[in-house]
């Protein structure tokens, strides 16, 4: 072999050697996959993150079933106590018609007639108070802690849902991820596409579904006395309140305030308030570090405490809540609708008001 032969022969060696070490360390089209999260499943390159989602979804499916069945009981309940309002309203009018007939009635029979219903109607109402009244602390020891639960589990894991969606967008979006993909497809001789898996698809549907239910879901009232009220949550605490757009603020009563340790110090800020019945007290201002209803949660809230031991003093949900929300109410179907309004629209609808003590 001559010598210019040979010089060529190592030339193409080398040559060789170089592109061989050049395949070997340029990225792979899996190995390109792998820096943008994606891995190869059975069907498709999926984002690790969809493990997340899915591995929390069989705990929030405990969690609904539980709440489902809490729902139906309170529903039971709180069917009982609108029957019992309707009947007792209907009852008391009834009972004031057969008194009226009574005074001027003069056939001892009818007379009698009518003290026999006028009894019974009594006992039925008494009846039917003490049914009401059997639901309503049934109703207060079920809390808030299970539905709190499932409404912050299903907005956390649809968020979590929602951003893995959103990371398949920007990735389909992607020509290098594509090309990386059509690379590892035909390095492996493999068909796959860019994910989402069946699997999570399916789970981000039935997380969207959940949590529209939820947005969809009204806020039962409850009506005493002519007003609507609802069960907040102040700290962790279920307070009653008054649904009262004509209020200017939260307002607490003393022995609640003491209940959620939120107490005022001496020197928090001092108002004027009437109450309903038109006496003029004083209040302490000031400020909840959070106020819940159903799912809506407003921090920082201006609430009116006033002082312990006053006769018709009652909690209040006002507009330093309220104006968070358009506020819709349904008093035949005893339910309130809020919708979240953005700071710069922000407004209430005063489709409702109570007789109650409001900020002079």
């Amino acid at each position: 072999m001559s010598y210019v032969k040979s010089l060529l022969l190592v030339g193409c060696a080398r040559v060789l050697v170089s592109v061989a070490a050049y395949s070997a360390a340029a990225p792979q089209g899996s190995e390109a996959l792998k820096g943008y999260g994606l891995t190869p499943s059975a069907t498709a390159y999926v984002l690790s993150d969809e493990a997340d989602v899915l591995k929390d979804l069989p705990g929030l499916h405990q969690t609904k079933k539980k709440f489902d069945a809490e729902a139906r009981i309170r529903k039971g309940y709180e069917a009982k106590i609108k029957t019992s309002h309707t009947f007792v309203e209907q009852s008391i009018k009834e009972h004031e018609q057969l008194k009226d007939r009574l005074s001027v009635v003069t056939n001892a029979a009818s007379h009698n007639k009518i003290v026999v219903r006028m009894n019974a109607l009594l006992i039925k109402i008494k009846e039917s108070m003490a049914t009401r009244k059997e639901a309503e602390e049934s109703l207060a020891k079920m809390g808030s802690e299970l539905p709190t639960k499932y409404v912050d589990d299903v907005i956390a894991l649809d968020d979590k849902a929602q951003a893995v969606t959103k990371h398949y967008a920007e990735l389909a979006a992607d020509p290098a991820v594509k090309a990386a993909i059509n690379k590892a497809n035909h390095a492996a001789s493999t068909t796959l596409k860019l994910g989402p898996s069946a699997e999570f698809a399916t789970a981000a549907a039935e997380l969207a579904k959940y949590r529209s239910e939820i947005e969809a879901e009204a806020i039962p009232l409850q009506e005493v006395g002519g007003v609507h009220t609802v069960d907040v949550l102040i700290g962790g605490e279920t307070v009653k309140m008054i649904l009262d757009v004509g209020a200017s603020m939260v307002t607490l009563t003393g022995e609640d305030a003491e209940k959620l340790k939120v107490s005022p110090g001496p020197n928090d800020p001092v108002v004027e308030m009437k109450l309903a019945d038109g006496h003029v007290i004083h209040a302490q201002v000031i400020t909840l570090k959070s106020v819940r209803l159903g799912r809506f949660t407003v921090e920082n809230v201006t609430c009116a405490v006033m002082a312990k031991g006053l006769n018709g003093a009652a909690a209040l949900l006002g507009n330093t809540f309220l104006s968070h929300f358009v506020v819709k109410l349904d008093q035949q179907a005893g339910q309130l609708h809020l919708i979240e309004v953005d700071s710069a629209e922000k407004k209430t609808v005063p489709t409702v008001g109570s007789p109650a003590p409001d900020e002079k």
